[in-house]
């Protein structure tokens, strides 16, 4: 499975994909505050976390601001604009966020990161950066294991899941097996749930994991040092930026996932990473 690339190594990708698509660069980049507004419902626990994790770190590193805001879809809006009278940079995570746009006109000068959300017209708004997951991908892997540790050839999904995680899962349990079968329903005995969890008989053997705060960690420091800012588009972080990777609970993952089976979940994931199997949503 993808190993995490060092945060030295991911920064240099970084540079390296910005300096070649033509970003701007202007020397390091002061940044005093940070505002974070999460929604209440629209953002599982396990992501804001990570989205925390990763900006308290930027906190400590940087002596930066941190504050976090929660609200509710009909109060972003002002959410925003009380964030932007005190920060320099404000993320938002959780929202559909695409119909905030006049919001966004109103603040040219300050720097936005919408997470796991895009804005409509991005490349109108050069001070705003959207990150997308390719979850899918590692559900892929999540979906091969599966097929692979089922008795039945049926295998579970919860329906609360979102389509294109599902999509990625489904094609992964065909990819192992084409005679298995991706049934919605809780009753089995194969189960994956939202937010990307596989479980066997009950128990969680793996999930799949999107390293926001790593991410978000990265971006914001490109910026603060080298003045480097991707604003004005979408980027879709993929297994091969190192954000994503199929998580073992390590205990169970000895005990009932067999060593060559985790070799060849391995090598499949080399594979999407190496771009020889594509995990299409389609």
């Amino acid at each position: 499975m993808g190993k995490r690339l060092a945060p030295l190594v991911i920064l240099a990708v970084l540079v390296s994909v910005i300096i070649l698509t033509g970003c701007n660069m202007s020397g390091s980049e002061k940044v005093s505050a940070i505002t974070l507004i999460s929604s209440k419902d629209g953002i599982e626990n396990c992501c804001k976390e990570s989205v925390c994790e990763g900006l308290n770190r930027l906190k400590d590193d940087y002596e930066i601001s941190f504050t976090v805001v929660e609200c509710e879809m009909p109060d972003l809006s002002n959410a925003i604009d009380n964030a932007c009278k005190e920060s320099d940079v404000v993320i938002v995570a959780g929202f559909k966020s695409s119909y905030i746009a006049d919001t966004l006109d109103n603040y040219r000068k300050i720097k936005f990161v919408f997470v796991d959300s895009t804005v409509n017209n991005i490349s109108d708004f050069p001070n705003t950066l959207c990150i997308t997951y390719a979850e899918w991908e590692s559900a892929f892997l999540a979906g091969y294991l599966a097929a692979n540790i089922t008795e039945d050839f049926v295998v579970g999904v919860d329906s609360t899941l979102g389509s294109d995680i599902c999509r990625g899962f489904e094609k992964g349990v065909k990819f192992a097996n084409n005679g298995a079968r991706v049934m919605p329903g809780i009753n089995k005995s194969v189960l994956f749930i939202s937010p990307g969890v596989l479980k066997l008989d009950g128990q969680i053997i793996c999930s799949v994991k999107a390293d926001m705060g790593q991410s978000l960690y990265d971006i914001m420091t490109l910026l603060i040092k080298d003045g480097i800012w991707n604003g004005g588009e979408i980027w879709e972080a993929d297994m091969s930026s190192g954000y994503l990777s199929l998580e073992y609970n390590s205990d169970l993952a000895k005990e009932l996932i067999p060593e060559t089976l985790q070799e060849e979940i391995e090598r499949i994931s080399s594979q999407i990473i190496s771009g020889e199997i594509k995990v299409e949503t389609t």
